[in-house]
């Protein structure tokens, strides 16, 4: 039986909130209808520590953009700890404010999927809940090996999970993924295996690498790095690395996670056109 359902919505600057924050209300409201509903704004562009604002059916806190939803949530799990007294039986919603923004190219609203169907016969109070993608080989990171990943726009943990993989944010050294040449993008440290470092260049860059013709998926606005995107690839590079090790950590824990990904998965998934 699940007590209460905190919701944490990543924002910055507070840009088009109202249908965010009532698609994740709906979305409570029907996985968890008996639930108790407490809803945290953590705006990422109030960076004051002392910030903090209760309002009539929420809560707004200060976030830390540092490494962007990551660093955000971060605060909102330490605001939970500090302020709040839950039970056990408590789930955290994380959602950032890109999540009502996606459908996919069969025009279908993958939140629909958020429903209390998906839960039926699964032990929700250990699990993860989330929308799977998957690479075609498994990766490495940090030591821990995988090859799915929840999308971080949108996913739901346990509050024990959540204490067991907190922070959400990257804590070994950067110097350890990225080089400090643009001659060479990635790091040679063994931290990150070859495959994840090809596989991610060939999203960002459109790059594929002959070692791992198995991966040639490119992103929408990706290009060719150099001095002008540098910068912004990194940071691009860090989003999609702190995704995939917070998954990594939840199978390093062997965390069960109902996925939300029911669509069809075509055998060429992962060397077809992305966007056609």
């Amino acid at each position: 039986m699940i007590d209460e359902i905190i919701i944490l919505f990543l924002t910055y600057k507070s840009k088009s909130e109202e249908d965010g924050v009532n698609q994740l209300k709906s979305i409570a409201a029907r996985m968890f209808p008996l639930a108790k509903v407490t809803f945290i704004t953590i705006d990422n562009a109030i960076i004051t520590d002392s910030y903090f604002e209760e309002m009539r059916s929420s809560i707004r806190i200060s976030g830390d953009n540092s490494q962007y939803e990551f660093s955000g949530w971060d605060c909102g799990i330490s605001f939970i700890n500090k302020e709040l007294k839950i039970s056990n039986n408590t789930m955290i919603l994380f959602a950032n404010d890109t999540f009502y923004r996606r459908n996919y190219k069969d025009g279908t609203n993958f939140l629909d999927i958020f429903d209390a169907p998906i839960l039926e016969g699964k032990n929700i109070s250990t699990s993860a809940v989330g929308y799977l993608d998957d690479f075609p080989k498994n990766v490495r990171i940090n030591g821990i090996v995988y090859k799915s990943w929840i999308r971080s726009n949108i996913f739901i943990l346990p509050i024990s999970v959540v204490s067991a993989i907190y922070p959400l944010s990257i804590e070994f050294p950067l110097s350890e993924v990225f080089s400090d040449s643009i001659d060479k993008f990635w790091s040679d440290s063994d931290l990150i295996s070859e495959n994840w470092k090809a596989y991610i260049s060939s999203w960002m860059f459109g790059v594929e690498n002959k070692n791992f013709p198995e991966y040639k998926l490119h992103w929408l606005k990706a290009e060719p790095l150099c001095e002008n995107n540098w910068e912004m690839f990194k940071k691009k590079a860090l989003c999609i690395l702190s995704e995939h090790y917070l998954s990594a950590k939840l199978h390093k824990l062997n965390v069960p996670i109902i996925d939300t990904n029911i669509f069809e998965k075509k055998i060429n998934r992962h060397v077809s056109a992305y966007y056609a």
